[in-house]
């Protein structure tokens, strides 16, 4: 299941990572976009089934729901064309998060594997340092948003 897990994580970041740096809503953005949400929907699944660590539900399954919940929220303003006049930033805003949250927990992965780094030290500090540079990120970046929706690419 780690494989799996593993396999599919790395699939939605260089999806994501590809999407982020094209334009937006083009067909290209929007194929892509259906092979990230797939690969995010299986990546949190298969780390939902996985119990490996300590054999109880724990904070990287807590982690996991929060993805999904991200993921599910950037999605549906797309599917639904809701709010109306007002879809698009929101798209942007919770699929960055998304991607955010994905790119925090692969430094949380890497970093804590360093040898003679503690844990959960490595864990939150990795993970914090993502979320701080991800939030500047989406700051600067949704004000073009808001101006261009289709946007530079990696905007």
């Amino acid at each position: 299941m780690a494989t799996v897990h593993v396999s599919f994580a790395a699939l939605a970041l260089a999806v994501g990572t590809v999407i982020f740096s094209i334009r937006r809503g083009t067909p290209v953005h929007r194929r892509l976009g259906y092979v990230y949400i797939g690969a995010m929907l299986a990546m949190n699944g298969s780390a939902l089934a996985l119990y490996a660590r300590d054999g109880a539900f724990g904070p990287f399954h807590v982690a996991a729901l929060i993805s999904l919940a991200t993921l599910t929220a950037g999605a549906l303003p797309v599917i639904l064309r809701r709010p109306r006049g007002g879809w698009l930033p929101l798209h942007w805003e919770l699929m960055s998060w998304a991607f955010v949250g994905l790119i925090a927990a692969a430094v949380a992965e890497a970093v804590f594997r360093i040898p003679g780094i503690p844990y959960w030290p490595s864990i939150v500090a990795g993970t914090l340092a993502v979320f701080v540079v991800g939030a500047v990120w989406i700051y600067r970046n949704r004000r073009v948003m808001r101006r261009s929706p289709a946007g530079p690419a990696g905007a």
